[in-house]
């Protein structure tokens, strides 16, 4: 590899990893018999390549290491012994390390080989930025830690246990005081909330930070460091929010986000103004259903912008913005009537107007005599 610049990898064992290997990821390199050393570090420079008769991946080197850990050491090493590549031993070409694995090694590889500081600075470790999504069965596991199984080399599994997401983001953080790190929990209210965050709930307060506390599972003093924060977002029409666990209210600061006029004052699709057309049917939405319920302003966002191309407002309303005032009206055609007027709506046959929804200038020109111009006529009669 030092010598050609680059060497190509043919499918070895675990096959797996070559669809995983990126190009930048790095690769620690392991010497067998006689050497049974670490003796290198390289980068993969070409993912997969599945063109020829057999599928490559291509890597480069970065750096010789003249210190690098025997077998018998990353034997000895707690956190190492476990690893796929020992669990194998070393019996195998490409091997994949969890993230607290690789950061440990290459931390021991640095301190032992100072040649090497500088050269890994490209390897960025976990983002500053971290986004989850929360569900039902999301749990302390997933989050925090907890016992996986792992093929254990011997043709069955055995259990291992593992930081989760949140642990692994708190840990970088700790190394890294001088950055900023965000996690965006997305649907945080999906979650069992006291579950996922189990004790760590005792220290997520401002005040509270880098308070250590002990993990039941790993038995680890563990902290929340000051520089790390926590974004979740919720929809509040969404009536699981009122199981919101109380403990995390009180954690939390909370910003209410409600629908934005002010983006699409003087946007049209065609004749139709935007600003007028949402407020009016979010006041109608109040009205009967809460002020929650209210439709938001991404529905007629493309991208940042307001949207303008007419065939797509109609497609958004025919398959978005209609199927969730259905959803609160249900078989409440009367509602509906009176929520986008009666053009569109038939309230007798209990049915939509087909021909006006599906047709972009029949839906403006509903939507425009009952939101435009019965607006002019109100404000005719005030006066």
């Amino acid at each position: 590899m030092f010598k050609d610049g680059s060497v190509e990898y043919r499918y070895g064992k675990i096959q797996k990893n070559y669809t995983l290997a990126q190009p930048g990821d790095l690769v620690v390199g392991y010497q067998a018999t006689p050497v049974k050393r670490l003796v290198a570090v390289a980068r993969i420079s070409r993912g997969l390549d599945t063109s020829g008769e057999s599928p490559t991946l291509q890597v480069e080197p970065v750096a010789r290491v003249s210190n690098g850990l025997s077998y018998d050491e990353l034997q000895r090493d707690t956190l190492l012994v476990n690893s796929e590549p020992m669990r194998h031993r070393n019996q195998g070409t490409l091997f994949q390390l969890t993230a607290r694995e690789s950061e440990h090694l290459l931390s021991l590889l640095e301190e032992r080989n100072p040649e090497l500081q500088g050269k890994l600075e490209s390897w960025e470790g976990i983002a500053q930025i971290t986004r989850l999504t929360f569900h039902p069965s999301y749990s302390y596991e997933d989050f925090v830690e907890g016992f996986r199984p792992v093929d254990s080399g011997q043709g069955g599994l055995s259990l291992r246990l593992e930081d989760g997401v949140f642990k692994r983001v708190c840990l970088e953080a700790k190394t890294h005081a001088d950055k900023v790190y965000l996690v965006i929990i997305d649907e945080i209210n999906r979650a069992n909330i006291a579950k996922v965050f189990g004790e760590l709930i005792t220290v997520l307060e401002k005040d509270k930070r880098d308070l250590a506390v002990t993990l039941p599972q790993s038995r680890e003093s563990f902290s929340i460091p000051s520089n790390l924060f926590l974004l979740g977002t919720m929809n509040t029409a969404d009536r699981s929010i009122k199981l919101l666990d109380s403990a995390l209210r009180r954690r939390f600061a909370f910003i209410e986000l409600m629908p934005d006029l002010e983006l699409f004052r003087g946007a049209r699709v065609g004749d139709l103004p935007l600003d007028v057309f949402l407020e009016e049917l979010n006041r109608r939405i109040a009205a009967s259903e809460g002020r929650e319920k209210q439709v938001g302003h991404s529905f007629l966002l493309d991208g940042s912008r307001p949207l303008r191309d007419r065939e797509e407002f109609a497609r958004r309303f025919r398959q978005e913005i209609l199927p969730l005032l259905q959803e609160y009206c249900y078989t409440d055609y009367a509602t509906l009537a009176m929520y986008i007027g009666s053009d569109l709506v038939n309230e007798e046959n209990q049915s939509i107007a087909t021909r006006e929804v599906r047709d972009a200038d029949r839906l403006l020109r509903a939507l425009i005599k009952e939101f435009i111009s019965k607006a002019a006529d109100y404000a005719l009669d005030g006066e």
